[in-house]
């Protein structure tokens, strides 16, 4: 027991260490030095004197923002919304030095409009906090009486109009580099479904264009990709391996695609081997399995064709965009929300009241240590008490290795008498800050710590480096007490329950599909995916030792993505059928009957008996005698397929259901 408790928390601090949210951001840490060199003698030259910190800090923060994955038509806008709100945060922050009431009332309108906003979605959520962090650093470190608040805000504008043109500029001079690395990834084989949703979002595809046509393609080719899977468990030797190797040649291909959007490069992409593959599949005897394998590699080689002609200027398609659109109006979204039982609303009254209550004390006392605790606050104080308690332990355990390790690099500099290296080991600190930013939190709290102490003066460096670790301790458990004390709120997480959502929301599609002739909205059924992977993901970090119950969850998420492709591959096939598509609501209104047996025996107390699954198997076999028809011999394949995905998550839940998993992870 104890060597199995002992595992278990050397994973999670290997977790906890090791942890990569996303690569380095190199490109960014380039771009940062770059922004430095420009802004840096432009403030010296413009003499701005006591506005030179808020200048420079709001030019590289909003450079950095600008080097996010968005096409220049999304980011120029979006830059204006920055402007606007740094202006208006600087501004009230200059506003508030005139009493600490006002100062106070000020950062509780801006938690507020930040939880609000929270409420939304992310990406208004985060436009909200950049406008509630540069609030509350510019209150404790950048803003002074000696100048008026307009000024304040006018150069907090100045220098983020600065930062967001100068990346801006080099984007336009690298030919929005952004829109290519969207479309590009849509073609790597690597990636899923996601990409193609993200393309569909972010680049305007609903014009005639080349870059709508290509997204089209590329959204072709991944539903195609699901097929694989199948035909591989049916296909026979020597056609599985003739296949395989056809396969293999198309994702070199798509690879190629991939590569001469992003860099430009020549379109002439040569089929010589390709071609020459497909000819030996098309020669095959025309048996059944070879039938599906023809039909499969026929539109795999017509939408790569299509995609070099579109590339090389000679096709354009008639636009088609994957409707995303939700159902739930902005009014209805947050009116149905603003209330105590939202945990964004909870976490702004939380939030209030304990950096409220910090800042309010360091206004009234000016007492240099103070804005470091309530710094603590605000930095670790999260939404739910799960996240607060992890980044507590994050930023004391980084902040104490940090501190010990600058103030020893310090004391050892100090005796070599080469002190004047701390500030340049301090901008190296900064850079690698950046750098590090998306990789892990405890990364970031390390860097920012070596900076801090070597920016400090050198005989105050070890003073100091024993105050900072004293304030981050006191403003982290502040924050946690907070968290536990104040409206605590814990994300529970009902995995069982997010997996039934995740099959109710096919069995909705479904039924959408049924009621109009085209492809229904995908919002849901893309937000029930994106809670069923956080829910897994949850378990990874709560119970990494979990390995078979982690891998039973990710094979039904697996087995859903898959009958969600071949189901919609089905629906751009019926098109093509000249029969009335009304034939085939029958065998696909039981389809939505399966999905809801299925889903209901998630959450069913009762044990699992044999005449469950035999009435699903009998009714799949009906549904296959339905669609059993000459005429609907593409069709038909894709219906097995379907029957198919829906078999294998029926065994899945089922000896899942037998060993208990269902019980288990339900307040996670």
């Amino acid at each position: 027991m104890n060597n199995s408790s002992s595992g278990m928390w050397k994973i999670r601090l290997k977790n906890l260490l090791l942890s990569k949210d996303a690569p380095p951001n190199w490109k960014g840490g380039k771009y940062f030095i770059l922004i430095l060199l420009l802004l840096l003698p432009l403030s010296f030259l413009l003499e701005l004197g006591p506005a030179q910190k808020i200048f420079l800090f709001v030019g590289l923060l909003i450079s950095q923002i600008n080097l996010i994955k968005l096409p220049l038509k999304k980011m120029i806008p979006l830059n204006l919304v920055f402007i606007a709100l740094v202006s208006f945060s600087v501004l009230s922050a200059a506003l508030g030095l005139y009493h600490p009431l006002l100062g106070l009332i000020f950062l509780i309108i801006w938690i507020w409009f930040y939880s609000i906003l929270n409420i939304l979605g992310k990406v208004s959520g985060s436009v909200a906090y950049l406008g509630l962090l540069l609030y509350f650093y510019s209150s404790i470190i950048f803003i002074n009486n000696s100048l008026s608040p307009l000024f304040w805000g006018l150069y907090a504008a100045a220098g983020a109009f600065i930062g967001a043109l100068a990346i801006i500029l080099i984007r336009i001079a690298q030919k929005n580099p952004a829109k290519k690395e969207i479309l590009s990834s849509c073609f790597s084989p690597s990636k899923d479904f996601k990409s193609i949703v993200n393309a569909q979002k972010l680049l305007n595809v609903s014009e005639k264009s080349k870059i709508a046509s290509l997204v089209q393609l590329a959204t072709k080719i991944a539903t195609l990709r699901f097929q694989i899977p199948h035909l591989e468990e049916e296909l026979l030797s020597p056609s599985l391996e003739l296949f395989q190797e056809y396969i293999g040649e198309v994702d070199k291909l798509t690879l190629k695609i991939s590569d001469i959007i992003r860099h430009k490069e020549s379109s002439n992409l040569s089929f010589n081997k390709l071609e020459t593959l497909f000819t030996k599949i098309m020669n095959l005897d025309a048996k059944k399995d070879e039938l599906s394998l023809k039909i499969l590699v026929s539109q795999l080689q017509d939408q790569l064709v299509k995609t070099r002609k579109v590339l090389q200027g000679e096709l354009i398609l008639e636009a088609k965009a994957l409707p995303l659109s939700g159902k739930v109006s902005f009014r209805d979204n947050l009116r149905s929300n603003l209330n105590l039982n939202n945990l964004y609303v909870r976490h702004g009254i939380r939030f209030s009241l304990a950096v409220g209550a910090a800042f309010l004390l360091y206004l009234l006392t000016g007492s240099y240590d103070v804005h470091w605790v309530a710094m603590s606050i605000f930095l670790v104080l999260k939404v739910d008490i799960i996240s607060t308690k992890k980044r507590m332990i994050i930023r004391i355990l980084a902040t104490i290795i940090g501190v010990v390790l600058a103030v020893l690099i310090a004391l050892i500099l100090m005796q070599l008498g080469v002190t004047y290296i701390l500030p340049v080991l301090g901008l190296i600190c900064l850079v690698l800050v950046v750098v590090y930013l998306p990789v892990n939190y405890l990364y970031v709290v390390f860097f920012t710590s070596l900076l801090i102490i070597f920016l400090e003066p050198v005989q105050l460096i070890p003073l100091m480096g024993a105050s900072r670790i004293m304030d981050v301790i006191t403003g982290s458990v502040i924050a946690f007490g907070a968290a536990y004390l104040i409206l605590p709120s814990r994300i529970m997480v009902d995995l069982p329950l997010l997996l039934t959502k995740r099959i109710s929301s096919t069995r909705d599609f479904i039924t959408a599909s049924l009621e109009g002739d085209d492809i229904p909205p995908v919002f849901d059924i893309l937000s029930a995916h994106n809670n069923l992977q956080g829910g897994i993901t949850k378990l990874k970090d709560s119970h990494p030792q979990s390995l078979q119950d982690i891998k039973a969850y990710e094979d039904m998420a697996l087995c859903l993505d898959g009958l969600l492709g071949d189901y919609i591959a089905t629906l751009s096939h019926l098109k093509k059928i000249k029969s009335p598509a009304s034939q085939l609501d029958e065998p696909l209104n039981l389809m939505q009957g399966i999905l809801g047996h299925l889903q209901d025996m998630i959450l069913s107390e009762k044990a699992i008996t044999p005449p469950d699954f035999e009435y699903i198997k009998q009714e799949l076999e009906r549904l296959k005698d339905k669609i059993n028809a000459p005429d609907y011999i593409i069709l038909l394949k894709y219906g097995e397929w379907i029957l198919s995905d829906v078999e294998l998550l029926s065994h899945l839940l089922k000896e899942n259901k037998n060993r208990g998993l269902f019980e288990k992870y339900r307040i996670l």
